[in-house]
């Protein structure tokens, strides 16, 4: 049951329609990412109801701060499939710099939650639950991939 439901918000996912726009798909992405989340973790990672009372306010904590960074992210690709076709070279540094300071807060963001989760969470389930934040990151960033076009 549980690969059915991931399989459905993976295909949901990374299939929008062809006419969207690079952000409208990324909207839609992490929209269907986002409404399902909760649903694959707590199929995924099995939790007694100690663990449970503690995990998920964290859960919801920390994807609060992942908005932030997701938002971003959006911000950036927004910018740049506007800029692409007069982005000098001076602004496609500047945006690969942010790029790379995205991805680096996001490593420092997970090192804070994964302390702060370790409470909560024996070792396996911990680092089953950041497997699960890895595959829906994947989903949405295979999506990117496919749709911005690359630098002229």
């Amino acid at each position: 049951m549980r690969a059915v439901i991931v399989s459905a918000v993976l295909a949901l996912a990374v299939s929008p329609a062809l006419s969207q726009g690079v952000q409208e798909s990324l909207e839609l992405s992490r929209e269907v990412i986002d409404q399902q989340k909760r649903v694959i973790v707590a199929g995924s990672l099995p939790l007694s109801d100690k663990e449970a009372d503690t995990f998920w306010p964290l859960f919801d904590k920390f994807q609060k701060e992942l908005k932030k960074l997701d938002g971003r992210a959006d911000r950036l690709i927004a910018s740049y499939t506007a800029e692409l076709a007069t982005l000098t070279d001076a602004r496609a540094r500047a945006m690969l710099d942010e790029a790379l300071s995205i991805e680096e807060d996001r490593a420092k963001l997970k090192r804070q939650w994964v302390k702060r989760m370790a409470k909560a969470l024996p070792p396996r389930q911990l680092v089953r639950y950041f497997q699960l934040e890895n595959k829906f990151q994947a989903v949405v960033s295979a999506d990117l991939a496919r749709q911005i076009p690359l630098v002229p």
